[in-house]
Formats: structure tokens, C-alpha cells, sequence
């Protein structure tokens, strides 16, 4: 292997970027790298293989809807973690963000990790025209994978694509798979899978579906105090699912349920005001009704932020993230997304965006939820001066986890316990400090305790024993040998789904470069 090349495998684990679009693309396209996503990680794997010298093309996926930089320019509250492990452009990223901001040196040597969508959009525009960055990278909006050709039954030689009504061969020596979904390994025939392995896979104590109670299920997550989830005769509520026939371990293809990180304000001047979203029908939100309701009878003066994790960012802008059993994530709706067409997908992405708009105008409107609690939710609204080009919302959807890759390697459990740490220090690319945390999936009846409710599949599991800091092996990204010899995935990697949540969890900075 090249020493170019494995330069580049050790800078393209990271994140963050958005880059200028370029025009008159040919047919036939011939280039170095060819990166399939313009995510956090797509757009570093561009950079990084453009600083040591290589020609990129860059593919937006059409789910991205012309956005590039993937969460790292809509999520502005930074999940840290342990700062220590943030370096390389990443860290570069956020002291470029804090001299934007022309804030004096900190304790964090001069880093912000909470900002505005628009500036890290700026900082990254502006970072991308520097040098001869510019000149080797070109984007690609809106493209949709149609194929994969192989030279030699190992080596990828060309994608065909289509963009904007355009249809091309895009050539190259390296392909990198950025996308969360890995719709570029499934269709160069590299193996893949998604949702939850059974403890047996891997022997994973946390894998398979979880117990109910879950001792690894954080309290604010879970329902602490009974709701019905039937109506009368027994029928499901909306938002309950029926009780799963899988056995507590076993493995089914259930993956976190997504949401939009979405921005809202309270800066009258630069607000948007809520209003009630086409197709509400309060008969959809019974279960939030119950919720709210029960939680009133105990804490009654509970504020909005009992329900919405509003993350303040600067200029009076909140990041707004689900708290609790119901609030602003989709449950079972994301179960589709990993292997769903376009089509598909683009449905799921509207059914998201309905359902969390529905979700504020249940809190704005509803007479279960408290005149102080309504007036809160009405104070907010969407700023004006963000994600302008799509009407104020953010383009693209939260997908915690989708389809990933299944290699030789395979990082589980046990490694983020401890196991095998000289040799994942060896071949490391990267380090994380993040427990084992996922977000539940589903909620259905309790056997156990009448009609109420559980909610299943969260976890944060965080013994004194989990050492603080990890090693991730390059490994990670490498297809089997007989799949594929010059394709990488940096985002859907070879990970089980217990140990996928570690490693990128948030979709762009809890690593760094080694």
C-alpha cells in the first residue's frame, strides 16, 4: 500500500465540510477518488485526499437535497465526549469556527463546539477555497447510484450515476463509501447488514433485543409511570407497536428510530412563528396526551424542557433533540430506511419531518399540556436566517444507523471493553471516548404489567470497568478481500450494532486522527 494511500485512510476517518459545486460534467468522468456521500466523513475523505494530491469526485447523494457536510452542518451542539480525542481537521474545524466567532483564547485552546448551523457552513465555504483544494474537487449534486462494475471481480472500476436528469460513468482508482446507508457497498456486491445481531453473533451481552425492565435503559427514557396504550376493545393507540416475536437476545432489523436535529429560536426578530402543519389530527397524538397528562399529575411544574432537550447555541438559537419515551423521535419508522429505494425514503423523510412538526404543534395547542408549557412552545419558532434554501428546516435527516459493512473485522463489544487493545492501538486510525448508548426503537405493551407501555431498545451502558478512552483499527473500513480491494467505507463500517453507536455515533466528531 502506498504511503499516499494510507495517509489517506488515516485522514478520511474523521469529519466535516461542505464544498462549492462544480459545472459542466462530462459523461464520462475519469478521477483518483471517487467518495459516495457528501456526509461529515465524505467531505473530510475529499479533503484530505485533495491535500496529498489527488483529483475527487465528490457524490451528493439526492437524499442529501443539495446539502453538503452532512450532520456537522445542522446538529450545532457537538456531542464531545472526551475533547482529548478530537484532533486533526476536525479540531482544525472548531478553532476555525471559534475565530469566526472572534472569540478570545479559552480554556478549550481555542475551540467552540456549540454554533450556528449558517457559521459552520461559512467556515467550511470559506476553508474549502484555500490552496488548490478547489481545483481537485468536484461535486456532484443530486446523484442516485445505478452501478457497479468490477475490472477484475475484486477492483470497482467505474459507477454509473444520474443527476439532474443526466446520466454519466464516473471512473476512478479509490472508492470510498461515505454514506450512512453503504448503498455503494450493497451495490458493488460487498457485504452488508443492519439491525440488531443476537447475543450469539458475536457474544455480545448488549445485543438482540433488551429486557424489559432494562437495567442499561436510562430513567428519562423509559415510561416511569404506567401508560395505556390501548383504546377500548383493546386496540393499539397510534404510536404503539404490536409486541414483538422476537425473544429477549435474539436479533431482528430494528435500528434507532431518527429525527430531525432541527433549530428553533426565541429572537422575535429573527423567528419564524409555529403554526399548525398540514394533515394535524389531534386523534394521531393519544399517546402524547397520556404521557403529558400522567407527567403533569406528578411534576406539575415541569417546563417544556421536560419533554425537548433544547441544546442552546449561540444568538439565541436552541438545538433541539428528543427527551423521554415520547417526543421528537419517529419510533419504528426508521426500520425501512436502510435498504428502502429512494422512493421509500423520500415518503420516510416527509413522514419524519410531518410527525416532529406535528409534535411542537401538539405542545403549542393541546389543552393536556399546561398554559405555561403551551406559551413556552409558542415562543419558539424557526430562525429566518437558517437553512434558507429549504425553507427553514434542516435538509437532511438524523439517521443514527443504517446498513454497514461487514468485513473481516468485525468491531464488537468486547473491543470497546478492553479486549485486544495493543492490537487495535497497532492499527488504530482513530480513538473514541463515547459508552455504548443507543436510543430506543419501539414501544409496546408490557406483558408483565397489564396494557402500559415500555419502551425498548436504549441503552447507556457505562460500567466503571469500560475504559474511558478506545482504539479504532483502520480495519474497520476494509471490505472482506474477496468482496472488494480498492473500496472503503468511513461511515457505514464493519462494526456489530452495539459497537457501531461507539465509533460514530453522532455522525461526525468523536474521534481523532493518529
Amino acid at each position: 500500500m502506498s504511503t499516499m494511500l494510507r495517509n489517506l485512510l488515516v485522514l478520511i476517518f474523521l469529519c466535516v465540510f461542505t464544498l462549492t459545486e462544480s459545472d459542466n460534467v462530462k459523461e464520462t468522468i475519469s478521477t483518483d477518488v471517487v467518495v459516495s456521500g457528501a456526509s461529515s466523513s465524505g467531505v473530510m475523505a475529499a479533503i484530505a485526499a485533495a491535500r496529498l494530491g489527488s483529483n475527487v469526485v465528490l457524490l451528493s447523494s439526492a437524499l442529501e437535497h443539495g446539502h453538503t457536510g452532512g450532520m456537522l452542518t445542522v446538529m450545532g451542539c457537538t456531542d464531545v465526549g472526551n475533547a482529548s480525542v478530537i484532533g486533526g481537521l476536525a479540531r482544525e474545524f472548531y478553532q476555525r469556527v471559534h475565530a469566526a466567532y472572534k472569540r478570545t483564547p479559552s480554556t478549550q485552546a481555542n475551540v467552540t463546539y456549540s454554533f450556528e448551523p449558517k457559521i459552520a457552513s461559512e467556515v467550511l465555504q470559506t476553508w474549502l477555497q484555500e490552496g488548490d483544494i478547489a481545483a481537485r474537487i468536484h461535486l456532484i449534486k443530486n446523484v442516485t447510484l445505478l452501478g457497479c462494475t468490477k475490472g477484475n471481480g475484486k477492483s470497482v472500476s467505474h459507477l454509473d450515476v444520474t443527476y439532474s436528469g443526466k446520466n454519466a460513468k464516473v471512473n476512478a482508482s479509490v472508492f470510498i463509501d461515505a454514506s450512512m446507508e453503504g448503498d455503494l457497498l450493497s451495490l458493488c456486491g460487498i457485504k452488508t447488514t443492519y439491525g440488531r445481531e443476537g447475543r450469539e453473533e458475536y457474544n455480545e451481552s448488549l445485543a438482540g433485543r433488551l429486557p424489559e425492565p432494562n437495567p442499561y435503559e436510562a430513567a428519562h427514557t423509559q415510561f416511569w409511570f404506567n401508560v395505556s396504550g390501548v383504546k377500548e376493545g383493546k386496540e393499539l393507540i397510534p404510536g404503539v407497536s404490536p409486541n414483538p416475536t422476537n425473544e429477549v437476545g435474539e436479533g431482528d432489523n430494528h435500528v434507532q428510530s431518527y429525527t430531525f436535529r432541527a433549530v428553533l429560536t426565541n429572537d422575535t426578530k429573527n423567528m419564524i412563528p409555529l403554526t399548525e402543519p398540514a394533515g394535524y389530527n389531534e386523534s394521531d397524538w393519544i399517546l402524547a396526551q397520556r404521557f403529558v397528562s400522567g407527567y403533569i399529575e406528578r411534576i406539575p411544574n415541569a417546563t417544556l424542557r421536560n419533554f425537548v432537550n433544547l441544546f442552546p447555541l449561540p444568538n439565541n438559537k436552541f438545538d433541539v433533540c428528543n427527551y423521554g419515551p415520547v417526543s421528537t423521535d419517529a419510533k419504528t419508522l426508521s426500520f425501512k430506511w436502510p435498504t428502502g429505494s429512494t422512493t421509500t425514503r423520500d415518503v420516510l423523510f416527509k413522514e419524519h419531518k410531518n410527525y416532529q412538526l406535528g409534535f411542537f404543534w401538539f405542545m403549542a395547542s393541546n389543552a393536556v399540556v399546561p398554559k405555561h408549557i403551551r406559551d413556552e412552545m409558542l415562543s419558539f419558532g424557526l430562525p429566518r436566517d437558517e437553512f434558507g434554501t429549504w425553507n427553514n428546516w434542516p435538509p437532511i435527516l438524523y439517521v443514527r444507523e443504517a446498513q454497514r459493512m461487514v468485513g473481516d473485522f468485525v468491531f464488537i463489544q468486547a473491543h470497546r471493553e478492553g479486549a485486544n487493545m495493543t492490537t487495535l492501538q497497532e492499527r488504530a486510525i482513530a480513538m473514541g471516548s463515547y459508552a455504548i448508548d443507543s436510543l430506543s426503537n419501539q414501544r409496546f405493551i408490557n406483558s408483565n404489567n397489564g396494557n402500559n407501555i415500555v419502551a425498548e431498545g436504549g441503552m447507556v451502558y457505562n460500567p466503571v470497568s469500560l475504559p474511558k478512552l478506545f482504539w479504532i483499527p483502520y480495519d474497520v473500513m476494509l471490505p472482506k478481500p474477496e468482496d472488494s480491494v480498492n473500496v472503503l467505507a468511513s461511515m457505514a463500517v464493519s462494526a456489530s450494532h452495539v459497537n457501531r453507536i461507539v465509533c460514530l455515533y453522532h455522525n461526525h466528531v468523536c474521534m481523532v486522527c493518529v
